[in-house]
């Protein structure tokens, strides 16, 4: 499903989401297990379709949505790695990542004991 192209999608939002949060609004305070129950709902409601990658080869968008995040998930980790042990993560460009995770990568092996 594509977002905001029809009232579909806003109805879907309001009957599962706005509403629910809403009357669990007025009995008590909003947790944060809603709001990430709430998140995994739409993401599942907007990436359900199969994405076709060739003729024969298709995957659920939700699975490319999830790899997405975990990839982004190892970069932030990766960097937050770097800023701890105070050494300069180089250029935010795909080769300063690249140059960065071999200076981590390089580093853990050499401590890791023979």
């Amino acid at each position: 499903m594509i977002p905001y192209t029809s009232f579909l999608y806003f109805g879907i939002l309001l009957i599962y989401i706005v509403i629910p949060a809403l009357i669990v609004g007025f009995f008590k305070r909003i947790s944060k297990i809603w709001l990430v129950l709430a998140t995994l709902v739409m993401l599942v409601i907007q990436y359900y379709v199969p994405q076709n990658i060739t003729k024969s080869i298709s995957v659920n968008e939700i699975a490319l949505v999830a790899i997405y995040a975990v990839l982004q998930w190892l970069i932030a980790i990766l960097f937050l790695m770097i800023r701890k042990r105070g050494e300069k993560p180089g250029s935010i460009l795909p080769g300063g990542v690249i140059k960065s995770a071999a200076f981590c990568w390089r580093r853990n092996l050499s401590t890791v004991p023979s």
